[in-house]
């Protein structure tokens, strides 16, 4: 696997979706090499943040990046993390609905499905 030599931050992404967003990045670690960082930001109707949390994704390289390759890994992850969003939401709207409504909460499902691209 190719490695960079020093901090890397190569694109952003910012999706605004009606109760939470989320802001993803590539990253460097020491553990993982590059992985692309999905922050995500989960507000109720009344704006006040009720959870808040960092995922990673594993990126794989053959060879080394360049800005096609890079766009190519990021839409790929784009559309892994909209998967995983849409499963959320809908998940959401099942809960509200056996619970009568109420407060949209952060449901705790796997990334396990997500980690490869």
């Amino acid at each position: 696997m190719w490695m960079a030599t020093g901090p890397v931050t190569l694109y952003m992404v910012i999706v605004n979706l009606p109760v939470m967003s989320s802001l993803i990045r590539m990253k460097e670690t020491e553990t993982k090499g590059l992985v692309a960082e999905v922050t995500r930001k989960f507000v109720h109707r009344d704006g006040e943040t009720i959870s808040y949390g960092n995922s990673y994704y594993e990126l794989k390289f053959e060879e080394e990046y360049s800005e096609i390759i890079m766009k190519k890994y990021l839409g790929q992850i784009q559309e892994k993390h909209d998967a995983y969003l849409q499963g959320q939401r809908e998940l959401q709207q099942m809960y509200s609905r056996k619970m009568g409504g109420g407060r949209e909460i952060k449901l705790n499902c796997s990334h396990d499905q997500l980690l490869e691209v």
